[in-house]
């Protein structure tokens, strides 16, 4: 039944889709355009001393300008904030490029207000990450473009685009994904070449098992009980949740991610977009300890510990028993 319903409510809400498509398509233009003008890309350190840039804020105003005019009462959850404003010389930049990507004058008061926008107090809600990966972005590796809408604590669609040239990660880069719970998952190219919609377990791997980490993420360390000649197993190092895409174009088969001790609970944005591709794409999302993830709590996953994609409900039931008590003991 409720899927049915949330059938029947993007059907009737089919322009709000077809505008945040148009709108993630431009931020992706703006982001690629941007590397190869490095001046352009301005960036600066957040409280937590990550790194932001021009372009994380000017495709936050493109996004949530799609979101304000279509569904005002629905709440908000975006990584950005408009301190990085402060510095004039960022205020600047992001001003020109939102100005350019909308093709309208944009006045300061009318960025900032935009990028802190976060809604009303209704029963959806939505989790947007303009630029996911941006430690990847600034050095030219894999990011993403991540959004999704929650409806009754489940992801009710999402939306993630994969810049990058098409023979880098071929079937990934260079595309947009999209999901509709109930209803399957698609990609197209990023110049908005025809949909063409994603099978269920599409895996490519012909008997390996192919499992995707962040760099130098440690829980990819493998359990000494995982028997590797019988997965032949390989890796693939990405940045961002083009992690999760990887998985749904049948590039990957995991991604296994420990709890982190120095952020502590994950970010919905960080996830929420990708987890209903893999799942949409016949694959299993919960935290280690086997629990769904549990997106009702704000911006954080405080109710789960850890991550852990399969491509597969067979890989999932088989293998993470195998590393949630890995991961465990290595913390």
């Amino acid at each position: 039944m409720d899927n049915f319903i949330s059938i029947v409510l993007w059907r009737i809400m089919s322009p709000l889709h077809d505008a945040m498509k148009e709108a993630i398509l431009k931020t992706a233009s703006l982001s690629e355009t941007l590397l190869t003008q490095p001046r352009r890309i301005r960036k600066g350190l957040k409280g937590d001393m990550s790194p932001v840039t021009a372009a994380d804020l000017a495709c936050q105003v493109l996004i949530l300008e799609v979101l304000a005019k279509h569904v005002p009462e629905h709440r908000i959850y975006a990584e950005e904030t408009s301190h990085p404003l402060k510095n004039r010389k960022m205020e600047q930049m992001v001003g020109e490029l939102v100005e350019e990507a909308l093709e309208r004058p944009v006045s300061n008061g009318e960025l900032r207000e935009t990028i802190d926008y976060r809604g009303g107090n209704g029963e959806d809600a939505w989790f947007i990450d303009p630029i996911d990966g941006t430690r990847g972005f600034l050095i030219g590796r894999r990011y993403a473009i991540a959004v999704a809408n929650m409806n009754r604590g489940k992801i009710r669609a999402s939306w993630l685009a994969v810049p990058g040239t098409e023979e880098s990660i071929p079937g990934v880069t260079n595309h947009l994904f999209y999901a509709r719970r109930g209803e399957g998952a698609w990609r197209c190219g990023l110049d908005n070449s025809p949909d063409e919609a994603l099978p269920k377990n599409p895996s490519q791997n012909n008997g390996r098992l192919c499992i995707t980490a962040s760099r130098g993420e440690k829980s990819v360390d493998l359990p000494s009980t995982v028997d590797q000649s019988r997965w032949n197993l390989r890796f693939l190092a990405l940045d961002s949740e083009a992690k999760y895409a990887a998985i749904a174009a049948g590039i990957a088969d995991l991604y296994p991610r420990k709890p982190s001790r120095r952020f502590g609970s994950f970010y919905c944005w960080d996830h929420a977009a990708g987890s209903l591709l893999v799942e949409e794409t016949g694959g299993v999302v919960t935290d280690l300890a086997g629990a769904p993830l549990n997106w009702e709590m704000g911006e954080r996953l405080t109710q789960n510990s850890g991550i852990f994609v399969s491509s597969t409900p067979r890989h999932h039931r088989e293998l993470l028993p195998l590393f949630s008590g890995h991961v465990r003991h290595l913390l």
